[in-house]
């Protein structure tokens, strides 16, 4: 479904951490850290649902989240159109070392 819906820039409503969130599926990859090794992580762009640290007006940059794909237990498309932030990062994600997939702007 992730890939899916990253490759056809579909939004998702996900169950992360126990709660529904909303996002745009950005990238997918691999990542490597100390603590815990090589994992999937997915970098996404949150769009409503709830967020701990409240979510800002739709394009800014701390709308972007990176969560361990161990962490989200489904992943549903919705009407939702996809969101495109107005700007990019100026400085790499460190969310993902190894891209799977990504979508393209």
């Amino acid at each position: 479904m992730l890939l899916s819906a990253i490759r056809d820039k579909t939004s998702l409503e996900v169950m992360y951490q126990g709660v529904a969130r909303v996002i745009c599926p950005w990238r997918l990859g691999w990542k490597t850290t100390e603590k815990s090794g090589p994992h999937k992580n997915l970098l996404c762009y949150q769009i409503g649902g709830y967020s701990a640290s409240g979510l800002k007006p739709h394009g800014s940059m701390e709308n972007f989240r990176c969560w361990n794909l161990d962490e989200i237990r489904s992943a549903l498309p919705v009407s939702t159109p996809w969101y495109f932030p107005q700007t990019w990062p100026k400085e790499p994600s460190t969310c993902i070392d190894d891209v799977i997939a990504e979508a393209g702007s």
